[in-house]
């Protein structure tokens, strides 16, 4: 009788180390995913900064080039 209640607590013990490990292991998944999700959104508003840039950068251009023709 004593041997089961043992191997009992014992399994408990070890059920409840896995779970926190699980947890522990699924909190880093978190952390991992968060990071990558914010490299992505950088990533993204700096492609739109850039194709922002490139546009006004191109009417500017346009307007200069009107300018010189009609000189």
């Amino acid at each position: 009788m004593w041997i089961v209640l043992v191997v009992d607590v014992d399994q408990r013990r070890s059920t409840a180390t896995r779970m926190q490990g699980d947890n522990e292991d699924y909190e880093l998944k978190q952390m991992r995913d968060m990071a990558a999700a914010k490299k992505r959104w950088e990533a993204l508003v700096r492609v739109i900064l850039l194709a922002d840039t490139l546009f006004l950068g191109a009417q500017q251009f346009g307007h200069y080039l009107q300018d010189t023709r009609s000189l």
